[in-house]
């Protein structure tokens, strides 16, 4: 992937950073963030220049303590999942209203590409028996949880035939259902072990909906916009990096305003399966089936429309 700023890195290269407030100047000099020298950094595999446990404490003086209090009442967060290698990208296959035509095409180019490794970002399955949208509609048939997960099991059994790999991430469906709905805060792993593949050392869920693959944060994000790539474009100006987005259900790709390669990685779902859209119009953009093919550290898009 080439580089938003080649001169950085050649100066990164010839005088690599050795102490913590080399950051700040080599910011200045290129008039850029420390979080863009750092990240860079990282990208070329440079040393990491941390602040010694002598330092901290000439910061942290007297409140040692309260330090440790703090770590004690609220921990930091684990860090997300950082991949690397070839990945088929993924995500919103909305089960049960997948789109079969379009499952059989994501694993016919795995094949294609010798692809083993598959990232579903979030909202595998609907789960429309925990959905308040239908106990409006008591008139129309609910898919039973159990009918949803069995078709679940079937749909990773034709999965497990080719992935040596599968990584989950939550989505909003998982977050609203599972733990909103249910209030009982179940772990994501729970998803796992209801789809009898907790004891399969193949299969990663994250409790988290974001992840990085090399330098790319893929993530199902909480915002949604009906400009395409809009939430993409924001998220990778926020986070200094290509940034893949789920949720919208749009196929995109292009580059963000800060010059990174940014997509919408569409769905695997059946549109006309999906009952509010129905309903009436809309401004909300159309529904695109698609997924991203990773191979090689190149992004390949392989959908029914793409646009930026």
């Amino acid at each position: 992937m080439k580089s938003r700023h080649p001169d950085l890195e050649n100066y990164l290269l010839a005088h690599p950073p050795k102490k913590p407030g080399d950051y700040e100047r080599i910011a200045k000099i290129f008039r850029v963030s420390i979080d863009l020298v750092r990240y860079y950094c990282r990208k070329l595999n440079l040393p990491n220049i941390r602040i010694t446990k002598q330092s901290k404490r000439i910061f942290l003086g007297d409140f040692d303590k309260i330090a440790k209090e703090i770590d004690r009442m609220v921990p930091k967060l684990s860090q997300p999942l950082r991949l690397t290698g070839d990945f088929v990208i993924t995500s919103d296959w909305h089960i049960p209203t997948i789109n079969l035509d379009w499952f059989e095409i994501m694993i016919k180019k795995a094949k294609e590409y010798n692809v083993r490794n598959l990232l579903v970002a979030g909202d595998l399955i609907n789960y429309d028996a925990l959905s308040t949208y239908w106990e409006e509609k008591p008139d129309q048939r609910t898919p039973k949880l159990s009918e949803e997960l069995q078709l679940a099991i079937s749909l990773l059994d034709k999965v497990d035939k080719w992935f040596k790999k599968v990584v989950i991430l939550t989505g909003n469906h998982e977050r609203k259902r599972i733990y909103r709905v249910l209030n009982q805060g179940i772990d994501a792993s729970f998803i796992l072990k209801i789809l009898d593949r907790f004891k399969n050392p193949n299969y990663l869920i994250s409790s988290q909906s974001f992840c990085y693959l090399d330098d790319i944060r893929i993530t199902h994000p909480k915002s949604f916009r009906q400009t395409k790539l809009s939430v993409a474009n924001v998220l990778s100006a926020k986070f200094n990096c290509p940034v893949l987005q789920a949720h919208g259900h749009a196929f995109s790709l292009g580059y963000s305003l800060s010059g990174y390669l940014i997509g919408d990685t569409g769905c695997l779902a059946d549109w006309e399966r999906i009952q509010y859209m129905w309903e009436g119009d809309t401004t909300h953009p159309l529904w695109n089936n698609g997924f991203f093919i990773y191979k090689d550290k190149k992004i390949i898009p392989i959908g029914e429309r793409i646009g930026t």
